[in-house]
């Protein structure tokens, strides 16, 4: 998707995925494992991950407007496993407004996430 010209969707991986390269993106990303990102990203919306999530190296900004929901950890760089440790160029900003532009492209919908310990 792209927000800026007001085209959101809806994205799923069955799996982990990983984005790097200056990867961009609106709307809903469903991650059924976990998330690696690397070099640039940038997103508007809504992330939810069963997994963990990893941002690794430079190359740019990281930066998510919206709301990302994490099921399993957070992890930054070589520094390990974190509660929740931003430095460097890793920007996770709380949007309403995005997550409103989000909801307004879609209309009704629900997200429903079953994960199994």
């Amino acid at each position: 998707g792209n927000w800026e010209a007001g085209n959101y969707v809806i994205t799923k991986s069955n799996g982990n995925l990983k984005i790097g390269g200056g990867g961009t993106g609106a709307g809903i990303l469903l991650v059924e494992g976990n998330l690696e990102i690397a070099g640039g990203w940038d997103f508007v919306g809504y992330v939810f991950v069963t997994g963990r999530v990893t941002m690794k190296g430079g190359g740019g900004t990281k930066r998510m407007r919206g709301a990302m929901f994490v099921d399993g950890d957070l992890i930054q760089g070589n520094v390990g496993l974190v509660d929740l440790l931003v430095n460097g160029t890793v920007d996770l900003l709380y949007s309403s407004q995005a997550l409103n532009l989000v909801r307004n492209a879609f209309g009704n919908y629900s997200v429903s996430a079953v994960t199994e310990p």
